[in-house]
């Protein structure tokens, strides 16, 4: 679910062709009624007050036939940890028979900390590479404002990967928009010849539509590209001035990949 007002709630139509919102205000009296909302998805809905509601909201999707798969308990876990791993709230599932609810997310987004310990850079740098081992070289997060509101952390891994078998690679860097993740593989961000950079970059200014692979505003897309790789080079400038030796080191591994590009 996109993580943004209007274009995360109408995604709910994607799957089902009826949806309810059954909703009852805290401040509501004791026997206060509630109200449920419905639509088709297209263009007109109702709303209708209801007795015997608890206090919260409740989302009931009547799935199509060919979403029956999110009938499944384990296709919706896996899509919930995919893209919502790290949403600042706990997503809980009903676990088993017992019915007992478990919280399916990490909630944790390391990138949108000011600050983080070299064990967290490890475990977070891990985490990304789908491994139990390595460690970054050099960690890097970057927060700022200006042009917009971007908050990121950029791993170089310890070994370079072999170039003969990466003339295709995919980019490393996921897009995330408020922690929700938009694209795995941030082609439009990351250019081709920085792939193996890994890492997260999280930008609320992001203009999304119901797909992720189709972000609509291409001048803020070069906008945010310019502004991450501009500060990924400066960073590592900053490093070959404060430790020539371990630079040195880096751009034995990584330099052909610079004058590729």
């Amino acid at each position: 679910i996109i993580g943004q007002f209007g274009v995360g709630f109408y995604s709910s139509f994607v799957v089902a062709d009826k949806v309810e919102v059954f909703s009852r205000s805290a401040d509501a009296a004791e026997d206060g009624e509630g109200h449920v909302w419905e639509s088709d998805g297209q263009g007109s809905f109702t709303i209708k007050p209801v007795k015997g509601l608890p206090r919260g909201t409740k989302i009931v999707l009547h799935l199509k036939e060919d979403a029956a798969d999110f009938c499944k308990p384990e296709t919706v876990k896996k899509a919930a940890a995919k893209f919502s791993n790290f949403v600042d709230f706990p997503i809980r599932m009903a676990d088993g028979e017992k019915g007992d609810k478990v919280k399916i997310n990490k909630n944790d987004a390391l990138w949108t900390r000011t600050s983080a310990t070299e064990e967290e850079h490890t475990n977070f740098y891990r985490f990304l590479s789908g491994s139990s081992y390595g460690e970054p070289m050099y960690s890097l997060m970057y927060h700022t404002d200006a042009p917009l509101a971007i908050k990121s952390v950029f791993y170089i891994p310890e070994e370079a990967p072999n170039r003969w078998f990466q003339q295709d690679a995919d980019v490393q860097v996921s897009l995330y928009c408020r922690r929700v993740l938009i694209k795995k593989h941030a082609n439009e961000i990351i250019p081709a010849w920085l792939h193996w950079v890994r890492g997260v970059v999280d930008c609320e200014d992001m203009p999304l539509n119901i797909s992720r692979e189709n972000m609509q505003d291409t001048a803020l897309m070069r906008k945010l590209s310019t502004a991450v790789v501009r500060r990924i080079l400066r960073f590592l400038a900053d490093q070959a001035r404060r430790d020539a030796d371990k630079y040195n080191a880096f751009w034995r591994k990584y330099g052909f990949y610079f004058k590729a590009g």
